[in-house]
């Protein structure tokens, strides 16, 4: 979970970066062919025009700013949900795995917390399946956990 709040991260970073490096570039563009054609006709109406002209481009570059900060906002909500969702569903599994812990030996406790754990974890691969059946992830710690109650007649054992 830990691996992909980092990769959503980088993935948000990464298109902040793409699209000012685009707006810039486009800006860039624009001036560089306006003062081309500038030093073309270089003359007193000319200069009046260029001063308009860049006091229409700065405008337009503000409004150009605004417009892209909005989609960046619009394309990183599902970025962020996602990664939200995985904070939470993170933070529900530590959560969990520190009851087991704490209930070892108390039978009914041990019983339900290792139920509702399973359940969370169910919970977990779904979405997981749901939202990345294209991606591999890796494993950093694993715990196993060997529980029996007195009327049992075999362990259950959690991964």
């Amino acid at each position: 979970m830990k691996q992909f709040q980092t990769h959503q991260k980088e993935r948000m970073k990464s298109l902040k970066v793409s699209y000012n490096e685009n707006e810039k570039l486009m800006m860039e563009c624009m001036r560089l062919h306006i003062d081309i054609f500038f030093h073309e006709y270089e003359n007193s109406i000319v200069n009046t025009l260029r001063e308009k002209i860049q006091s229409l481009l700065a405008d337009y570059e503000k409004g150009t700013v605004k417009e892209k900060e909005k989609q960046l906002i619009l394309k990183q909500a599902p970025l962020r949900s996602v990664r939200n969702n995985c904070i939470r569903l993170h933070n529900d599994l530590l959560h969990f795995d520190k009851i087991i812990h704490k209930v070892r030996g108390r039978d009914e406790l041990s019983f339900i917390s290792s139920r509702k754990c399973e359940e969370k974890l169910q919970q977990s691969e779904t979405w997981l399946k749901e939202n990345f059946s294209n991606c591999v992830f890796t494993e950093n710690d694993k715990s196993e956990y060997h529980e029996q109650m007195p009327s049992d007649f075999t362990t259950c054992r959690i991964k």
